[in-house]
């Protein structure tokens, strides 16, 4: 299976990766990302506006990336998200 055709895509317990590579916004058919734990991702690339097919998008226990994403500047970025926004400490 390509992986432009990958639907879920889940890193946890990952923090020794400072960050998501820019290429993720090549996985269109993404619907259900998760991160948890993963202290060392501060922040989404800019190409997470291009995952159009979006529809939750989990973070938990990632406190510098809850912080992004909940930013003014941000929530643009993540206005695509069709569904709910799930961001927990």
């Amino acid at each position: 299976m390509p992986l432009h055709s990958l639907r879920s895509l889940h890193l946890g317990y990952c923090g020794s990766i400072p960050q998501l590579p820019e290429r993720l916004g090549g996985l269109t058919a993404l619907t259900e990302p998760s991160i948890w734990n993963c202290g060392g991702i501060k922040f989404l690339p800019e190409s997470i506006q291009q995952l159009t097919n979006l529809l939750i998008l989990d973070i938990a226990a990632c406190p510098e990336l809850k912080l992004w994403c909940t930013a003014d500047e941000n929530v643009m970025k993540l206005a695509h998200i069709k569904r709910k926004l799930s961001i927990r400490a």
